[in-house]
């Protein structure tokens, strides 16, 4: 099996081959959703992928975004509703909770894509983030799991978690990745989520460990290692 190694025959054409690989025919744009009550006011904003990859591809995720940011919406609703009819029952003044998204592409190449929602809830004064990420093979429109990353048979966990135990206080809690691990590509990183992860007062305060592809370059497949 082919291990590619940074530094080795940097000129060799496989390796220029490997670098000049074009970024995804894939851009987004998006569909804007405002509505407001007494309870809740929203302003949500829907990506739409286009491009000249597989268009039920685009279509599959654009509908799995599409789900998950209405399901978002239908829950805080509710959640915004009995919130109204506590304070009213306590004769208390209704505040509207206030939601509202963004997104963000951070890896769009090698047939590959990674972009997260990064949400925003405002409960009477109180900021919270909510960032999903959702990772996809262009070729087939598949999620991709942590482990799809990695050739089969690398102890790729044991290679994670020590990239993220040497970055974390040496009284840490941490325990191990999971299975079905949060994480997204951003760049040459591939980026894990810690704790509770996708939720932080800040988009800043949501506990990520950024580590670099070439730390696990052995254990990578080659697609991950073009235009590095």
């Amino acid at each position: 099996m082919y291990n590619y190694t940074p530094s080795y025959c940097s000129n060799c054409p496989y390796m220029q081959l490997l670098r000049n690989v074009p970024d995804n025919a894939v851009t987004a744009d998006s569909r804007d959703m405002n509505f407001s009550n007494d309870e809740i006011k929203g302003n949500l904003r829907i990506p739409v992928l286009k491009g000249s990859t597989n268009p039920r591809v685009l279509s599959y995720i654009n509908s799995n975004l599409e789900n998950d940011i209405l399901e978002f919406k239908r829950q805080m609703e509710n959640a915004a509703s009995e919130n109204a009819a506590t304070k009213k029952t306590q004769n208390k003044p209704v505040i509207p909770f206030q939601i509202s998204n963004t997104y963000s592409i951070s890896y769009n190449k090698n047939n590959l894509i990674s972009l997260s929602l990064i949400y925003t809830e405002i409960i009477d004064g109180i900021s919270y983030y909510i960032r999903a990420s959702y990772n996809y093979g262009l070729d087939s429109g598949r999620s991709l799991q942590l482990q799809d990353l990695f050739k089969p048979g690398t102890d790729y966990k044991k290679a994670i978690n020590t990239e993220i135990l040497n970055s974390l206080d040496k009284n840490t809690s941490f325990k191990g990745i999971s299975d079905n691990q949060s994480f997204y590509l951003d760049g040459n990183n591939l980026v894990i989520f810690l704790g509770f992860n996708e939720i932080g007062f800040s988009p800043s305060d949501i506990p990520v460990i950024r580590i670099p592809f070439s730390k696990l370059s052995t254990m990578l497949k080659p697609e991950l290692l073009r235009n590095i």
